[in-house]
């Protein structure tokens, strides 16, 4: 056997991207100059969920999840106190802003991270602010980072990937920003945890201490703001305390829920097909996650936005069956042929015969026009 020659590197070197130089340099200058310091509270998961019911009842038509609602709640808790609507600025003074402008932490493809920003968020109805962050969530997961000087406050959503604690890291010119963990069992109760790092040049631990009991507060608001019935608006349903009624017959292709039911991990009985996915919990994150998923077994590019364009699981059947190409579906098994099949299907399309697919043929195209 052949020894490596020991002078040969075993590594590689690479120059940094523009945006790995651009947050490595916020970091630096975050570490130099800010004194951060963490507090932590518990939330009570019954609260969020009894809050997600009132709010899919008042608004039936919008696509959101808890990501929202915990966002929105923390935007009205944090502009209550103007030491949170402050950044930090280079010289021996602070800029205190009339209204909050809320960062969001979007996860992107590649493990890419940028910031979604919600302007004067705290004066904005739940409707109108679920609007704009999902708007500038699709810019975020298109790689366009909207962090300005005028961001206060940065908002983190862990809850997808299972961690229920976190320390998170405050980036000037930000003050203050927040992590909500995953639910967790205690003996009183299911509960998650709030962390809140700030910096303590400016914010003291009392201040940031009654900015998590507002957070508890806000949510009670929304609670009983929601309870009281908008003017002509339906009446409450016999639907459990957050859940969602799954559609006994559904009619979607089974790669595709299948694909849905693993990501969110839940049972084909839980998934609805025509209620948004964003209200039965898909995140920015596990939209990623879903994406990289269809491509696996498509065989296509699948932009993690799709999501928003086609909220519901029937839309991004349908979609699927109208639009995805296959371009090289060459060495296709009899399985894959039959799963293919069931794609294209659900939308009533046929596919070339079994032996253009596998010989490599043209590729799949709509035969109808779109509607």
């Amino acid at each position: 056997m052949t020894e490596s020659n020991p002078s040969t590197p075993s590594y590689r070197e690479r120059p940094l991207t523009k945006r790995e130089k651009l947050f490595a340099a916020r970091l630096t200058e975050s570490n130099r100059s800010v004194v951060p310091a963490t507090v932590r509270a518990l939330v009570e998961e019954k609260l969020l969920k009894k809050a997600r019911q009132l709010l899919c009842e008042r608004y039936r038509d919008l696509a959101f999840s808890e990501f929202e609602i915990l966002g929105y709640v923390f935007a009205r808790a944090a502009s209550a106190d103007a030491r949170f609507r402050t950044t930090s600025t280079a010289g021996e003074t602070l800029r205190e802003y009339q209204h909050l402008n809320l960062g969001i932490a979007v996860a992107a493809p590649n493990d890419e991270l940028y910031t979604a920003v919600v302007n004067q968020s705290e004066t904005l109805s739940f409707d109108i602010f679920v609007e704009k962050s999902q708007q500038a969530v699709v810019l975020a997961l298109q790689g366009k980072d909207q962090i300005r000087p005028s961001t206060q406050v940065l908002f983190s959503y862990m809850s997808d990937q299972g961690i229920t604690d976190a320390i998170p890291t405050v980036v000037a010119p930000a003050v203050s920003v927040v992590t909500i963990g995953a639910p967790f069992d205690s003996g009183n109760g299911r509960f998650r945890i709030a962390s809140l790092t700030f910096d303590h040049r400016y914010i003291n631990g009392f201040a940031a201490a009654r900015l998590l009991e507002r957070f508890t507060d806000e949510l009670k608001n929304i609670i009983s703001e929601t309870t009281t019935p908008m003017p002509g608006s339906p009446g409450p349903s016999n639907r459990p305390d957050g859940e969602l009624r799954p559609n006994p017959t559904g009619t979607s292709d089974a790669i595709l829920v299948q694909a849905i039911c693993e990501v969110l991990g839940i049972a084909r009985q839980d998934l609805h097909e025509d209620i948004p996915l964003r209200n039965q919990g898909l995140s920015s994150l596990k939209s990623v996650e879903l994406a990289g998923r269809l491509k696996k077994v498509l065989g296509v590019d699948l932009p993690a936005t799709l999501i928003w364009n086609y909220p519901t699981v029937r839309a991004l059947s349908d979609h699927l069956g109208r639009e995805v190409v296959k371009p090289e579906p060459v060495g296709l098994s009899d399985k894959d042929l039959a799963q293919l099949q069931q794609v294209i299907s659900a939308a009533g399309k046929s596919i070339p015969g079994q032996a253009d697919l596998k010989t490599g043929g043209n590729p799949i195209r709509r035969d109808t026009p779109d509607e």
